[in-house]
């Protein structure tokens, strides 16, 4: 019985020592994760750091333009307010001559598209008419070859009827040579 309680206890004690080093081994896996996600989000601070200083920067010279331009003198004001109309409106000169220019080509698109579906659909009913045409030649070509087997076959009886002639007209005329003999 003691030793049931003692390999019980050793089990036990096994047991605890598994668990603790699981224990530990998931406790350093998982330090190692929030480490990396800790430098991770440091970078990321970082970097936001210095995308802040940046727009800081921006601004900063944002403001001190504006203040220079309030401080130049407002027909220079004016005449650049003219200079950015102009230039507004040559864009919106572009921008309608370019949607002019984009219809035109969009409608000549279209165009060429049913020109082509056109053609498509004719080449279609031409290469029909040719698979119809050439099954009539077929027909044709069948119906002549038929015809020149029949006549070559004629042709081959006709020509063994005349060797039968031949070969008769020779016994006929020996036949008659004996007789003519006798």
């Amino acid at each position: 019985m003691t030793q049931n309680v003692t390999i019980v206890l050793f089990s036990g004690i096994v047991f605890v020592v598994l668990l603790s080093i699981g224990t530990l081994v998931i406790a350093a896996s998982i330090r190692r994760e929030a480490r990396r996600i800790s430098d991770s989000l440091e970078e990321r601070h970082g970097g936001l750091e210095r995308e802040l200083a940046l727009a800081r920067e921006h601004l900063c010279k944002a403001q001190q333009h504006i203040k220079q331009l309030e401080e130049e003198s407002p027909e220079k004001l004016k005449w650049e307010l003219a200079h950015v109309r102009e230039e507004l409106m040559r864009l919106r000169r572009t921008y309608w001559e370019s949607q002019q220019e984009a219809t035109q080509q969009r409608q000549e698109g279209l165009h060429r598209l049913e020109q082509q579906n056109q053609q498509r659909l004719r080449l279609e009913q031409e290469c029909q008419n040719l698979l119809e045409e050439l099954g009539r030649w077929r027909e044709r070509y069948l119906d002549a070859r038929l015809e020149v087997e029949q006549s070559e076959q004629q042709r081959s009886d006709a020509e063994q009827k005349v060797e039968q002639l031949r070969q008769m007209k020779e016994r006929l005329l020996q036949q008659i040579r004996q007789i003519t003999t006798e």
